[in-house]
């Protein structure tokens, strides 16, 4: 493993990391030697009215129309329309033992990237003829 993310709070000037375990598990993973470490303020790359604005107007509607739980619907999109990121498992000597891609996320889109996605999933639904999307008469919901 070269590099390893996590969320943590900062309270009363100390740095609480969270899923401790997991992060001293990563910590003993990592190859010996210098690093990085940046610390930067957590922001939302997008809104939870985008949130809701997805689930409400492009998921719903798809899962109603193949059946599958929006849930798997979700999966689906993602896996059809966003890049699957690489994950590589090597041994102690650094050696590859195994490649696989991993599950897409919605979470790390920017707005730009997120109407993008929005937009291909509006056309994909098109060719089945489902309405995806903000209806007119609810275009007070905006996903900026």
């Amino acid at each position: 493993m070269d590099k390893y993310e996590t969320s943590a709070l900062i309270e009363h000037g100390q740095l609480k990391v969270r899923h401790r375990q997991h992060f001293e598990r990563a910590m003993r993973e990592l190859r010996e030697g210098e690093v990085i470490v940046t610390v930067r303020k957590a922001h939302a790359t997008r809104s939870a009215q985008a949130n809701r604005t997805y689930w409400k107007f492009y998921i719903a509607p798809l899962s109603a129309y193949t059946g599958y739980s929006p849930l798997a619907i979700h999966s689906y999109l993602k896996q059809r329309f966003l890049v699957a990121p690489p994950i590589v498992i090597a041994d102690p000597n650094g050696e590859i033992v195994d490649e696989a891609t991993i599950e897409p996320t919605t979470t790390t889109l920017t707005t730009q990237e997120f109407s993008d996605y929005l937009q291909h999933i509006e056309d994909f639904a098109a060719t089945l003829n489902v309405t995806v999307g903000i209806p007119i008469e609810d275009r007070a919901y905006s996903y900026e």
